[in-house]
């Protein structure tokens, strides 16, 4: 409604958009604005180009996890079922495990972790509350009122880790986070 707004003040208006996440987890996107793309850029350039570090990545296998994520299939759309994905990392052993693996790797960065569903956001959660670590909690569930608080809570130190579930995702941004 802006842009058609603006259009009706001025017919001649050129309108430029740009974005950082065109291919967006909920589907929608500038496509239905914008027509056309000019120009993309990758993760792997903006890497070479000094704009983004290089991640680190680490593999926590516990058993065949590995192999049953490799195996699950993708939805239309290309997501794969939160429900599968849980099925298979949410487990008592191996979210304790991911907390000793972060408390050795990370322990002292600011963290957020990306979980496949709420319940098992839940049980990360408890994981890293099990070893005294100060966390706080989103998902989709979460108020914008109680997200607005963690996110504070994270800025002023009082919380290291935040445990998320689907909403810290397409435009969210914050640099403090290192892991």
């Amino acid at each position: 409604s802006i842009l058609n707004h603006a259009i009706d003040l001025n017919p001649e208006i050129k309108i430029f958009g740009v974005t950082a996440t065109p291919s967006r987890g909920d589907k929608s996107s500038l496509g239905q604005v914008f027509n056309n793309c000019a120009d993309q850029i990758t993760l792997g350039e903006l890497v070479f180009s000094g704009n983004l570090v290089r991640p680190k990545t680490f593999v926590i296998d516990m058993g065949n996890a590995q192999e049953k994520l490799k195996a699950l299939r993708t939805r239309s759309g290309g997501d794969y079922s939160e429900t599968e994905v849980a099925s298979i990392l949410d487990s008592k052993p191996l979210n304790s495990e991911v907390v000793r693996h972060w408390k050795e790797k990370a322990g002292d960065r600011k963290t957020v972790v990306f979980c496949s569903n709420a319940t098992h956001g839940k049980h990360v959660f408890k994981a890293y509350q099990d070893e005294g670590i100060k966390k706080g909690i989103v998902t989709c569930d979460s108020s914008y009122s109680e997200r607005e608080a963690i996110l504070n809570d994270l800025k002023c130190d009082r919380i290291q880790v935040i445990v998320n579930v689907a909403v810290l995702t397409e435009g969210w941004d914050y640099p403090p986070i290192s892991c």
